[in-house]
């Protein structure tokens, strides 16, 4: 006898099932979606997909949805492939998190975005941050980057502040910087700019790897006569050459001769040297005997026993004074014609001053439409 071959029934396909409790819409497995009824005075829609999103939300006038926990999570979304959680609003904020003691938002990522935000408007924010008296915004890392900001012609990232630092760096590594500033074109590394104040203000030593250009240079410390209510500023010695500068004071001996010694390095580091004699406390005559020989010059007067103030120059010569000659005069580059490195000091405006980054005069803070508000805080 052939055996009967069996038939399996077809599966039942399980109905979606939703419930309405006034304007609340829930909806559990399958497929569900549900309108609230007109009479309710704001609108609201409920979809699920086992394929798309586990659950989308939709609103046209209130919260798309909302979240309330007292001990766990207010919303949480999960997904091995898209989006665990989705949001969206045409003129609202998409997803917005309070918390009185925990974190608003948490995001964690083993490979990809913990966290992503994006925007397309010109003016409108991808992330914003709100917070009354903590931190808006923190991004940590073991290893990797705590915060990242990219653009193609804004700024990456910005900070603002009315009444406190707008962007701090902190490091503890003894070998690492707070703040760290690069370029790899022609632009600047780090650039500071101030209204009123210093563009850049250095409480520590200053060590710069390269030539250093300035308008003017000084010295400023407290008055030695009254160092508690004055200062005294003296102006740095400038020159057209690399000049290094040796003084000193010597005594010809019963012959009127004096032999001067320079340091072990002076003929190494010097070239071009120039000198000056001075005698003091008598009229006498004095002269370089003999010029620079193995680091030493003798001086001659036409008197013993005469004081004599000397000074010599020389030109440095070193192998990286050789490779960056001062230009003394020199034509400005094309994209800098027309323009001045002080307009101020000529009547002219700001905007004609030469600059490779952006005047603080054209640096505007966030819209008032774009900047957080704080009173948006209180849920």
């Amino acid at each position: 006898m052939r055996r009967a071959i069996g038939m399996r029934r077809p599966r039942r396909v399980r109905p979606s099932v939703v419930l309405l409790i006034g304007s609340l819409v829930l909806a559990f497995g399958g497929v569900a979606h549900a309108v609230c009824p007109p009479q309710f005075l704001f609108g609201c829609s409920v979809s699920g997909s086992a394929a798309g999103p586990g659950l989308t939300v939709g609103n046209t006038t209130g919260d798309g949805l909302t979240g309330t926990s007292d001990r766990g999570t207010g919303v949480s979304g999960h997904s091995n492939s898209g989006a665990g959680v989705g949001a969206r609003s045409e003129t609202g904020s998409g997803v917005e998190a309070y918390s009185y003691a925990g974190v608003g938002v948490h995001g964690l990522s083993t490979l990809g975005v913990a966290v992503k935000g994006e925007s397309a408007g010109a003016n409108a924010i991808g992330v914003q941050g709100t917070a009354i008296a903590a931190t808006a915004v923190v991004g940590d890392s073991l290893r990797g980057i705590g915060v990242y900001g990219v653009s193609t012609s804004g700024n990456g990232v910005r900070g603002e502040s009315s009444q406190n630092d707008a962007v701090v760096g902190v490091s503890a590594s003894n070998f690492h910087a707070g703040v760290v500033g690069g370029h790899i074109g022609s632009g600047n590394g780090i650039y500071g700019e101030s209204t009123s104040g210093y563009a850049g203000y250095f409480a520590g030593n200053v060590r710069v790897y390269g030539t250093l250009e300035k308008g003017a240079g000084s010295f400023t410390i407290d008055h030695p006569l009254d160092p508690v209510n004055k200062t005294l500023s003296h102006s740095f010695v400038e020159s057209p050459d690399m000049l290094n500068i040796y003084n000193g004071t010597t005594l010809t001996d019963a012959h009127g001769d004096a032999t001067i010694t320079l340091p072990a390095y002076f003929q190494a580091l010097n070239r071009e040297f120039r000198y000056q004699l001075t005698v003091i406390e008598q009229f006498a005559q004095a002269i370089v005997a003999r010029k620079i020989q193995e680091n030493q010059f003798m001086i001659k007067t036409d008197k013993p026993y005469v004081e004599v103030s000397w000074m010599v120059t020389g030109v440095r010569q070193d192998a990286y004074a050789n490779a960056h000659r001062i230009v003394v005069e020199d034509e400005k580059p094309a994209h800098e014609r027309g323009a001045y490195l002080y307009p101020e000091m000529y009547g002219q405006p700001k905007k004609t001053r030469v600059s490779q980054a952006q005047p603080v005069g054209e640096m505007q803070p966030m819209h008032a439409e774009a900047a957080p508000h704080h009173a948006a805080a209180q849920p």
